[in-house]
């Protein structure tokens, strides 16, 4: 099995919370992007029952997940190859 070198890129999500239920996500390349849109959202806000938050997200390169689900397909194929999965005759 070769390795590949994994590339991690910093994504920021800014959240809006409005009366206890997220309204809205954003992401965006740059923390000053996502503060920015943070500050515009907190002037329209009320105090009292809605938030807002800018989280960093960091993300795995495309390649690496796709051999993981690669992986993990060949393993059901196995198990049910074995006889795990439930039987076409079966009842409910």
């Amino acid at each position: 099995m070769r390795v590949h070198k994994t590339v991690h890129k910093t994504m920021w999500v800014a959240v809006r919370v409005q009366r206890g239920f997220v309204s809205e996500v954003r992401a965006y390349a740059d923390e000053r992007s996502a503060r920015r849109r943070e500050r515009w959202w907190r002037q329209e806000m009320n105090p009292d029952y809605d938030e807002t938050a800018v989280s960093p997200v960091r993300l795995s390169s495309p390649r690496r997940r796709v051999r993981q689900r690669t992986a993990m397909r060949k393993r059901r194929t196995e198990a049910g190859d074995r006889g795990c999965g439930r039987d076409a005759d079966s009842e409910l």
